[in-house]
């Protein structure tokens, strides 16, 4: 297999850096949530005989995170799976490079509730949460603002 042309690289991440541009800023406190569990290692298309895409879902969690918080660079990112996972993220790095620091664990499960008991626990103030995830997840009875969920 040969490789992938720089030039080609290099024009597919130009694409990307310009649609994001495009990205809205939000007015107030934005957190977004990827989901990094394992399940996320999956393909975006899912496993179909001639149609399994290379990209996965972890992949556009973290597309999905790099836009908002180049756009919103006071957004918070609490990437989660079975709990909060600590990752360094800077609203500059390339947006096509940021995934490549979310390899997780195989085994780990989604726990969806695990960055809303931190918001809560913290007593933070949000206008606007995105939680992207495949949705293969447990839910723990989480309070949020005084109600259940």
């Amino acid at each position: 297999m040969r490789p992938f042309p720089t030039r080609c690289a290099n024009a597919l991440q130009d694409a990307l850096e310009l649609a994001v541009a495009n990205v809205p800023s939000i007015k107030g406190q934005e957190v977004v949530c990827p989901d990094v569990s394992g399940s996320m290692s999956s393909p975006v298309t899912g496993h179909r005989a001639g149609s399994t895409t290379s990209v996965r879902c972890i992949e556009v969690a973290a597309l999905v995170a790099a836009s908002v918080l180049r756009k919103n660079q006071s957004a918070t990112v609490l990437p989660f799976e079975q709990g909060v996972v600590s990752v360094n993220l800077n609203s500059r790095d390339s947006v096509m490079t940021t995934p490549n620091g979310w390899r997780r664990s195989a085994e780990a499960g989604t726990n969806c509730s695990a960055p809303v008991r931190l918001l809560n626990r913290r007593k933070a103030k949000a206008d606007l949460v995105i939680f992207v995830s495949d949705n293969e997840s447990w839910w723990i009875r989480a309070v949020v603002a005084g109600r259940r969920c």
